[in-house]
């Protein structure tokens, strides 16, 4: 049964005052995952308790969200702001200031359907030449009929600190569907302008384009509650878009490194033509992502054939739902850019292809996926994934396992703001990667992590980086554990980690811990609820070749005396009213500056007390 929406808005309006550093990455303390892996499952759970009570920060206030007033199954807008750091006695420092304003359906307002118009404007200043403003209205004519247009302008410090980004775009975009979202369609104009101003030159980035695409019939209708449900039919799509060019002007140390990077005409038009039934997929992350149901899963196939000239890619894409038990699809191309460099003019041929296997039982699932690249230029890169979740009555076991040969393709190398000129010893790099998780009863989980990495960098000697030839192996693991007693008035959360690399200057393990105890409770059937804790973060520090974000290079500190970081404190507190939350929180409450590392980058640089706040309010219409 179709689930019945209501109509429903939230007013969020949310003000943050936060002064926040930022260093070279420390060890646990941005993520439990020593390897900041991008699925670290059950690992990084305990901090979801709290969040949707106290845990608010700058970047979260502007992420606009994805609305959606139609049932065409395409976000209106979605910005997305993140503070950039800046240099300052040793300290990557940058302070802002924000208010954050919309309203919108507070239940799956994807599928809400309304002829109210949708407005959002957001705002932040902050010192360090840093600020953002943005603003969008979307006007529903009718169930069939939006209209709409959005604006944005940032501006922030670069890549390096003296560099300073502008960035602006605009958009007018109209979109049309039929009642029963069998046809839909959409004419989008958009402008966008990013330009760098450095000590030493201007560097000004041009990407202007206008697209058109024409599509029908629509893959989107709501059915079985959360899931979503595409007729049987068949697609066409059609876009145009304008040319595309990159000029790179770089001031590093006493030398002007000047490159001349174009893509003449990177998208051209687009034909994609596609066939579906019966396809159910997750609203929330789109048809890459599976609805993991046993009425969902029925006999389907999926068939698309995508045409890009000037570029020239075609790419011929196929998937089938194997009832009950999971799926297979495949996905190969091809793909050729015209670049120049140096006004050199290349021309760069790429194959790809993509096979991912799923096999879902009731208690265990098995995914296998290989990614493969071979490039005209270079040698490409081969890609192997295999994960094993076993779900058992006590708990879950998860086995994962990956092989990666990768060699970066000169256009994206180039395109890369993380790329220095440098260059790698060995062009067939290889890393393999291996995690096992064990979880048990919701309590205890246990993770343990190994990586090997195969000839992975040579950097340049002038930075005082180093070279590895022969293989470098990483260890780490995780141990968490949370409890609760007397009522929800005590909750503990712990965690303890450990890493040991073997390009350490001493190979030692480093420690990680960090506890976190707070009282949560509910009052006067759940209209009031209370959040009040505090959490405390540890972790030693040894001098260990490590690995430089900012520069993309290793490095080794210049001191190099066994150090360990004091803990760090941090408070927090959460009151939700009936409609209305209110939160505030305090991090950092001690400071420390840690050794620091070559090119002046403090390894554990210190963090300036940092004080976060926040409204939110409900109401109903």
């Amino acid at each position: 049964m179709v689930k019945r929406y209501s109509n429903r808005l939230l007013l969020f309006t949310g003000i943050v005052c936060c002064s926040t550093s930022y260093g070279q990455r420390e060890v646990g303390v941005e993520t439990d995952s020593f390897f900041y892996s991008t699925e670290p499952w059950k690992v990084l759970s305990i901090d979801t308790s709290l969040l949707s009570i106290y845990n608010f920060d700058f970047a979260s206030a502007f992420n606009s969200p994805k609305i959606d007033l139609g049932n065409t199954g395409s976000p209106l807008y979605d910005l997305r702001m993140q503070v950039q750091p800046a240099m300052q006695n040793l300290q990557w420092r940058s302070h802002a200031h924000g208010l954050s304003a919309y309203r919108l359906p507070l239940d799956s307002i994807q599928w809400y359907k309304t002829k109210k118009p949708l407005s959002q404007i957001a705002y932040a200043i902050g010192t360090e030449r840093q600020n953002v403003f943005s603003a969008q209205h979307s006007q529903r004519v009718n169930l069939g009929l939006d209209y709409g247009l959005s604006f944005y302008r940032m501006s922030s410090i670069g890549y390096y600190p003296e560099e300073e980004t502008r960035n602006a775009a605009f958009s007018l975009y109209n979109r049309w569907a039929s009642n029963s979202g069998r046809y839909s369609g959409n004419l989008t104009m958009n402008f966008h302008r990013l330009r760098r101003k450095a000590n030493g030159g201007i560097q000004e980035d041009f990407i202007g384009n206008d697209s058109l695409r024409l599509s029908s019939p629509s893959l989107y209708t709501p059915v079985l509650d959360d899931a979503i449900q595409s007729d049987r039919g068949f697609g066409i799509c059609i876009e145009s878009h304008l040319n595309f060019g990159l000029k790179t002007m770089r001031q590093i140390n006493d030398s002007l490194q000047v490159s001349n990077f174009q893509v003449q005409s990177l998208l051209g038009h687009r034909l994609t033509f596609s066939t579906w039934s019966n396809l159910f997929e997750d609203p929330q992350n789109g048809d890459d992502s599976l609805y993991y149901s046993n009425y969902a899963w029925l006999d389907s196939d999926t068939f698309r054939l995508s045409y890009q000239s000037k570029v020239l890619e075609n790419s011929l894409f196929w998937r089938r739902y194997l009832k009950n038990k999971g799926l297979v699809d495949i996905e190969a191309g091809h793909r050729y850019i015209p670049w120049s460099l140096q006004d050199v003019d290349q021309r760069f041929h790429e194959s790809f292809a993509q096979i991912r296997y799923i096999l879902q039982k009731n208690q265990w699932t098995w995914e296998n996926k290989a990614q493969l690249i071979f490039s005209g230029y270079q040698r490409g890169s081969h890609h192997f994934v295999s994960a094993l979740h076993h779900e058992t009555s006590s708990g879950f076991v998860n086995v994962e396992a990956s092989f990666l040969r990768n060699v970066m393709s000169p256009v994206n190398r180039l395109a890369d703001p993380n790329y220095t000129e440098g260059f790698q010893v060995n062009s067939r790099p290889m890393t393999f990667e291996g995690k096992l998780t064990y979880a048990f009863r919701g309590k205890v989980v246990l993770s343990g992590h190994y990586i090997l990495d195969q000839n992975p960098v040579l950097v340049d000697s002038n930075r005082l980086t180093f070279q590895f030839n022969g293989s470098v192996h990483r260890f780490a693991g995780i141990l968490s554990y949370s409890l609760s007693a007397f009522k929800g008035w005590l909750n503990w959360e712990a965690l303890l980690g450990a890493q040991m690399t073997s390009e350490d200057v001493f190979v030692m393990p480093t420690f990680y811990t960090r506890h976190r105890i707070y009282a949560e409770q509910m009052f006067f059937q759940s209209r009031l609820i209370l959040n009040l804790g505090a959490q405390i973060t540890w972790n030693t520090a040894f001098p260990q070749m490590t690995y430089d974000p900012y520069l993309s290079r290793f490095g080794l500190p210049t001191d190099e005396s066994p150090s360990a970081m004091p803990p760090r404190l941090e408070a927090f507190l959460g009151i939700q009213v009936s409609h209305m939350r209110v939160f505030v929180r305090a991090q950092y409450l001690n400071q420390y500056l840690g050794p620091t590392g070559y090119y002046g980058i403090a390894q554990h640089p210190a963090r300036p007390r940092n004080y976060t706040g926040g409204l939110v309010w409900r109401f109903f219409e």
